[in-house]
C-alpha cells in the first residue's frame, strides 16, 4: 500500500492592511495618538496625517500578543511621506531596525 503525502504551500497574505479581519482596527496605534491612524489602510476615504516635527509613528501588530511571530516578505508604503524607518518587534520585546546588510544603521527611505 502506497502512502500519499499531500504537501500545501505556503499561503502569503497579500494586501493584508485591506482585511479588518486579519489586521483589526485595534492593532493599528500611533505616537502621538490619532483617531484617523485606521485611514493608513488602502482604499480609505478619510486619511492620517500628522506634522513631521512630532515625529510620528505608527504600528500595525500582525498577531495577537499571545501567538507567535510571522515572519515578513515585503512592507509596501503608498502616499506622500517625505522618509520612513521600518522597525520590527522581535520574539524578546526588542524594536529593531531594518538595516543594510552588515550594518547596524537604520536604513532610512526618503
Amino acid at each position: 500500500m502506497a502512502a500519499v503525502v499531500l504537501l500545501f504551500p505556503a499561503c502569503p497574505v497579500k494586501e493584508g492592511m485591506e482585511s479588518r479581519t486579519i489586521i483589526p482596527d485595534d492593532f493599528l496605534t500611533a505616537n502621538p495618538e490619532s483617531d484617523t491612524v485606521k485611514n493608513v489602510r488602502p482604499g480609505q476615504p478619510g486619511q492620517y496625517t500628522e506634522d513631521a516635527d512630532k515625529q510620528p509613528t505608527i504600528s500595525v501588530r500582525l498577531v495577537p500578543d499571545e501567538d507567535e511571530p510571522v515572519p515578513m516578505g515585503i512592507v509596501k508604503l503608498t502616499g506622500n511621506m517625505p522618509s520612513f524607518t521600518i522597525l520590527y518587534l522581535t520574539p524578546e520585546g526588542k524594536e529593531t531596525p531594518v538595516t543594510k546588510p552588515g550594518s547596524e544603521e537604520p536604513q532610512v527611505r526618503r
